[in-house]
């Protein structure tokens, strides 16, 4: 959700997010997905408006995309592999940290954004 300037000094947002919540919570919901947050640090103030609506942070496979368009979704299994890698506990850094470094290299750090 965005708005102008003069919506974020009124609490344009915050007003529309509590509006939804309880109309669902009137609806009998339990939970209502925010929506996710980047991994980088940049989005600290996102951050601290959705824990301020008393979310909760849940892991989850679905939180990266693969590329959708044909040439770069030749990409996606390096995606798949860098995935993979990281999921597996029992396999030493120093095993995992090159392919990774090198997945990465390929792939420019898409499953940062």
């Amino acid at each position: 959700m965005g708005t102008s300037l003069k919506g974020y000094k009124v609490g344009s947002p915050s007003f529309h997010y509590y509006e939804i919540v309880r109309l669902l919570k009137e609806k009998g919901y339990s939970y209502y997905n925010v929506g996710g947050l980047p991994s980088a640090n940049s989005h600290k103030g996102l951050k601290e408006f959705k824990g301020r609506l008393g979310a909760e942070v849940i892991k989850s496979a679905e939180e990266v995309t693969n590329f959708m368009s044909p040439a770069l979704s030749y990409l996606n299994p390096f995606l798949d592999l860098k995935r993979f890698l990281r999921g597996i506990k029992f396999l030493p850094g120093i095993i995992k940290r090159p392919i990774i470094v090198f997945t990465d290299l390929i792939v420019q750090k898409r499953d940062k954004y």
